[in-house]
């Protein structure tokens, strides 16, 4: 149709118009001289017919949003939680264990997601970034002047992650998940062993520090000879009630100088027994008092898992980084256990994240990978004028024989200039042209136009063409008379397309 618009709008009037009244005959020369121009204006209309048309002719805003059909991406949100990346085993995380709408934007890895990820028809015109669909995304022939093919989007990427020993919630981590060996001292808040703790004879004197025996932890009548020094006072050497304090000289009193059992706690002068003093086994859970032993009074290695009550580890005694994948139980850890951002791409096991697994609008421009949203990704109608980018359609793009006279008119305001109009040629001189200008809304100064003359009264000495605009509004035609004598034809009905 275009290509018949265009070649008719220089087509001469010589055989289509009927003549209004006789003029005097031609020349030979004036024939030859008709037939020749009528020749050159077939050849040009010729070439305009079959010329390509380019992306340029198409009208502005002619593919409307109503004609595209909704599409959506679908998935819950993944709950917060305290388990890191660095503590998941690579590929240890599958579909099972993602909460619905866990997989946030955030978490998807940038130009991870392909085309594979993609469900069929999950991407729709929403998510499609205005002007980003280029012509080399568009299959050749698939752009008409109503629709684009169909297609959705899907994905399978995470952002990354680690999960740290601190994240780990309180009563997580129980016996069977700790390594031997797991809970050093630094690990053991202080003063929180208590005496049931610790087995037999499991403080010695390794573990005490200087003066941590005091007189109220030794039972009394516990200290005999054997524990005093060389030369201590016995009770055999003194007659009874002979001796008290101002008989004795200084340090004049030796262990054989002491009955067995004569020195009670009240004897001892406060923190004055030192390790020396006191022999193997000495002292028993009966004579410390509570919290008196502590940390540093404990041999490495010495505190087994049956020296330890109930939740008597907790986040505060386990050493950062020292609970490995053994040490947790299978299945133990919970959505609310995981961190933000903790699962990252090595931790996912492959094709664990389903569409369920991804939150609504979690799909973002840096989370597709390169070419990956395909044409059957793509859902009818999402493609709207505002999702193609500039000069994006080209010829090889548009359907044959499916633009039409308002596809490639210029646009008034949305609304395609085309149209008809009566035009009133003046009195043209013999073998002059004359140019006649009205006006015609929305037109620009250095449109294109193609013009037909509607009837085919015109005077067949007159010859016609259109000519841009040159200003805006304006619409001008050029007469020609081919003839010799003036010619003053009536006012003619003209079919007009605007382009631009």
């Amino acid at each position: 149709m275009i290509a018949a618009l265009a070649g008719a709008a220089i087509v001469p009037a010589t055989g289509l118009a009927k003549k209004h009244h006789k003029k005097k005959s031609m020349s030979h020369s004036a024939v030859v001289d008709k037939v020749l121009r009528a020749y050159h204006i077939a050849v040009r209309a010729d070439r305009n017919a079959r010329a390509i048309v380019q992306s340029w002719k198409i009208q502005d805003g002619t593919i409307k949003t109503q004609d595209l059909a909704d599409g959506s991406v679908t998935g819950a949100k993944l709950a917060d939680g305290a388990v890191s990346g660095s503590k998941l085993a690579a590929g240890s995380v599958t579909a099972a264990h993602l909460a619905a709408g866990a997989v946030t934007a955030a978490s998807i890895l940038d130009g991870s997601v392909g085309s594979g990820a993609l469900a069929d028809g999950a991407v729709t015109g929403a998510k499609i970034l205005d002007a980003t669909i280029t012509s080399g995304d568009l299959a050749a022939g698939a752009v008409t002047s109503a629709k684009i093919l169909d297609g959705t989007i899907s994905a399978s990427d995470l952002g990354t992650g680690a999960v740290t020993g601190v994240k780990i919630a309180d009563g997580a981590v129980d016996n069977t998940q700790l390594h031997d060996d797991a809970v050093t001292a630094a690990k053991i808040l202080d003063g929180t062993i208590g005496l049931l703790d610790m087995g037999a004879n499991a403080v010695d004197s390794n573990v005490l520090a200087d003066g941590a025996v005091t007189a109220a932890k030794i039972v009394n009548g516990t200290i005999d000879g054997t524990k005093l020094a060389t030369g201590a006072v016995a009770a055999a050497n003194l007659a009874a009630n002979s001796v008290d304090n101002g008989n004795i000289v200084a340090n004049a009193v030796h262990s054989a100088n002491i009955q067995d059992g004569a020195i009670t706690s009240a004897k001892i002068l406060d923190g004055t027994i030192a390790l020396l003093d006191m022999g193997a086994n000495a002292v028993d859970s009966t004579v410390l008092k509570d919290g008196a032993v502590t940390s540093a009074k404990i041999l490495d290695g010495t505190i087994a898992l049956g020296d330890m009550g109930p939740n008597s580890v907790d986040s505060n005694v386990i050493v950062d980084d020292s609970i490995k994948s053994q040490d947790i139980r299978d299945g133990a850890v919970n959505t609310v256990d995981i961190a933000g951002g903790a699962v990252g791409t090595s931790e996912l096991a492959a094709s664990a994240v389903k569409g369920a697994q991804i939150a609504a609008q979690a799909v973002d421009t840096p989370q597709l990978a390169d070419n990956a949203v395909s044409t059957i990704k793509i859902a009818d109608l999402a493609v709207t004028n505002a999702k193609l980018a500039a000069n994006s359609v080209t010829g090889s793009n548009v359907q044959d024989a499916s633009l039409g006279a308002s596809d490639i008119a210029a646009s008034n305001s949305g609304t395609p200039i085309t149209g008809s109009v009566s035009i009133d040629p003046p009195n043209v001189t013999a073998q002059s042209c004359s140019v006649v200008t009205t006006s015609v809304a929305g037109t620009a100064a250095g449109d294109k136009v193609i013009l037909n003359l509607v009837d085919g009264t015109m005077n067949p000495a007159l010859t016609y063409a259109a000519m841009t605009p040159g200003a805006a509004g304006s619409f001008r035609v050029r007469f020609c008379n081919v003839s010799g004598t003036d010619v003053d034809d009536g006012a003619l009905n003209f079919a007009y397309i605007v382009i631009r």
